[in-house]
């Protein structure tokens, strides 16, 4: 499971706006 809640918080958590793969990556993990 991710370390963040949120995209939001990915992307702060990274510096830098998510790629679409890491999106979609995201999104999947989340439905789990």
């Amino acid at each position: 499971m991710l370390p963040y809640d949120s995209l939001e918080g990915a992307e702060l958590a990274l510096g830098r706006n998510l790629t679409v793969a890491e999106r979609l990556w995201f999104s999947y993990s989340a439905h789990k």
